[in-house]
């Protein structure tokens, strides 16, 4: 249908960077979905997922929040019942308010996220492991460097009992790197961050930008 069509093009305009057209498609799309009834639609949560993150990547940091907000209703509308989907909305939006240093507004969002996909994936999963890797950066960003490290750790630690392959596992290696050098503990920075280098090198190759 329409819908369908448009939200598949309004999402490659956006991984395409070119956020104002992939935008004002998406806004229009939402738009007309709303005077429609606005019920509850699992394309519209992905359409909504796409504005957020456009919007937020063109610097539009209202619309984005706005987005993120009727995402997680979207979400909790669809899922009577915790899913990954909502952990996902619930998740991205509290590592939005990281990003913009509002911690304490973050915080019951990313516990709630991570306590969702640790009983829906167990600790294993990649999306388990970003939601650890979240509680180390609100830790980070509060200067608790001690909770910080633990929450890295206890990432690095899972990645490696369970042998994880994905790009979760050097960025925990790194971000751990990067708060032990806060901390004063260089020569362990050096270290783990030469593995991270090392591990990214494996899963995406040495000429990848990561």
């Amino acid at each position: 249908n329409v819908d369908t069509i448009d939200i598949s093009q309004a999402r490659s305009l956006i991984y395409a960077q070119r956020f104002k057209d992939g935008l004002a498609l998406a806004d229009a799309t939402w738009q007309r979905w709303e005077e429609r009834g606005n019920k509850a639609d699992p394309q519209m949560l992905t359409l909504l997922r796409a504005i957020s993150s456009a919007a937020e990547a063109a610097g539009d940091l209202p619309r984005a929040e706005t987005a993120y907000k009727d995402a997680i209703d979207m979400a909790e509308r669809l899922y009577q019942r915790p899913h990954p989907d909502t952990a996902w909305v619930v998740g991205i939006y509290g590592s939005f308010l990281v990003a913009q240093a509002r911690y304490a507004e973050a915080e019951p969002y990313l516990e709630r996220a991570l306590d969702m996909r640790r009983n829906l994936l167990g600790d294993a999963h990649p999306d388990t492991l970003n939601g650890i890797a979240a509680m180390g950066r609100l830790r980070g960003g509060q200067q608790n460097l001690t909770e910080a490290l633990r929450w890295f750790a206890e990432g690095i630690a899972i990645c490696r009992r369970a042998n994880v392959q994905h790009n979760v596992c050097p960025r925990l290696l790194g971000s751990h790197a990067q708060a032990l050098s806060i901390n004063g503990d260089l020569a362990g920075a050096a270290s783990e961050a030469t593995e991270a280098v090392a591990m990214q090198r494996a899963l995406t190759g040495a000429d990848s930008p990561q």
